[in-house]
């Protein structure tokens, strides 16, 4: 079968993450790096910031290892999903993109018409996740669930065939990724807040040091060559 996904990931706009892009992108290049620079520093660190106060943790805990000048694999990215035939979504038991995690650090997900994404919360269904209008979907993602010691849930998630009504529409998603960078000690955190509820820091002076950005890159070095068609793909 052929694939129907594609994606077209804009990485950071520094030095180290410098790509090749069709002329459309640099002729909106200011507008795109306005954007990605508010993702991120605007966005995503307000959020980081709340999480590591409730933590009991410095303010910049997690800023500190996501910084938008550090090197990192952060991107925008468009995900296009072209519609299938019936026979098509029967052969994968209507899933486009099965379930899975987020290899980063958060996720934002914009609003878009065509209804595809659920979530599945612990020990219950698949159920639709719905973005009010104006609004943007963020999920924390493994970087998060690894360095809490698994007090913050990594979000399960996948996307299926549209509603019959939708069905033979192609669907396009935009997303941001903040993901660790080459400056994130790849540690579990020493938080009064974790210790108190039983997720205390398991790390120890022994453990090898690598950073966030290692763990990521390894994590693709791993998976490269898989199988990224819609039913095969696990993680992200």
């Amino acid at each position: 079968m052929q694939d129907t996904l594609e994606f077209y990931s804009i990485f950071k706009f520094i030095p180290s993450s410098e790509r090749s892009h069709p002329d459309i992108i640099h002729q909106y290049a200011t507008e795109i790096e306005g954007f990605s620079r508010h993702m991120h520093e605007n966005v995503s660190f307000k959020i980081l910031r709340v999480l590591a106060l409730a933590l009991e943790l410095p303010e910049d805990q997690f800023v500190d290892g996501n910084r938008y000048e550090d090197e990192c694999d952060s991107s925008i990215r468009y995900m296009l999903y072209h519609a299938r035939s019936q026979q098509e979504n029967r052969t994968f038991d209507n899933v486009y993109f099965r379930g899975h995690t987020d290899k980063g650090t958060l996720t934002f997900l914009f609003q878009q018409p065509i209804a595809a994404l659920q979530i599945q919360p612990k020990e219950a269904e698949w159920e639709y996740l719905r973005i009010p209008a104006g609004s943007v979907a963020v999920n924390i993602a493994d970087t998060l669930q690894f360095l809490t010691n698994g007090y913050l849930k990594s979000g399960f998630h996948r996307v299926i065939a549209p509603p019959s009504d939708q069905a033979h529409l192609d669907r396009l998603g935009l997303l941001y990724f903040v993901r660790p960078t080459d400056k994130l000690p790849w540690k579990t955190l020493d938080s009064p807040f974790l210790r108190r509820n039983g997720h205390g820091k398991t790390s120890t002076e022994k453990d090898r040091d690598i950073t966030g950005l290692d763990w990521w890159r390894a994590g693709v070095k791993a998976r490269k060559g898989a199988n990224y068609m819609s039913s095969a793909a696990s993680t992200t």
